[in-house]
């Protein structure tokens, strides 16, 4: 989807995507599709504002704006599936 799109992955963004997409298919209520374009969407949204305060006036080439990296994934989307927790007790 990000190919489609014109964005690659540096290799600590495909880790992490695996990590939130691995959470996310242990929910019962997972919808792949949907799920996987919101994540996508939300980490282009915060890798522009990346690029915008690290290259203030500066010239990007093509690889610097067409590249998603791990912090671009710290976004909402990403943390609605959480570990399950283990229920103790009665």
């Amino acid at each position: 989807m990000s190919r489609e799109k014109g964005y690659i992955l540096d290799k600590e963004a495909e880790k992490k995507c695996r990590v939130i997409f691995e959470r996310a298919c242990e929910n019962a209520e997972f919808g792949n599709g949907r799920f996987v374009r919101n994540v996508l969407e939300q980490a282009i949204i915060k890798q522009s504002s990346r690029i915008v305060s690290e290259h203030k006036n500066e010239t990007l080439d093509k690889m610097v704006i067409s590249t998603l990296s791990a912090s671009d994934f710290n976004i909402n989307a990403a943390k609605t599936y959480k570990p399950a927790r283990i229920a103790i007790g009665f």
